[in-house]
């Protein structure tokens, strides 16, 4: 990503962080690199919600890998999730956020976008 647009990225995550209520430091604390939108994303079928299960190549061959060997034991794996959008990670934010967990529960279980 050119310096200018990882610029203009980091300040539209830190504004969405404001939005939501998530501390400024939340991902330095947590030891979480920033992550821009992925450059290649591999289709693994579909998640619990039946959405397409999107992952990174290497992570893509893993759960494969993964999901032949528990096959061929009988046992059957469902993805819960896969790559989220920026936008996509706000939206399950906004989800909770309405439906009454507190904030510091929330970003327990859930990342932050970006």
């Amino acid at each position: 990503m050119p310096p200018a647009a990882a610029d203009d990225y980091a300040a539209r995550i830190a504004a969405l962080g404001f939005e939501l209520g998530i501390p400024a430091d939340y991902a330095t604390t947590r030891r979480l690199p920033s992550q821009a939108k992925a450059a290649k994303l591999v289709d693994c079928g579909c998640d619990l919600d039946g959405r397409v299960l999107r992952l990174a190549p290497e992570a893509a061959a893993a759960w494969m890998r993964l999901v032949a060997a528990a096959d061929a034991d009988g046992v059957v794996l469902q993805a819960v999730s896969g790559f989220r959008s920026v936008a996509r990670q706000a939206e399950i934010i906004r989800e909770k956020l309405a439906t009454g967990p507190g904030r510091a529960e929330i970003m327990a279980s859930v990342a932050a976008p970006g």
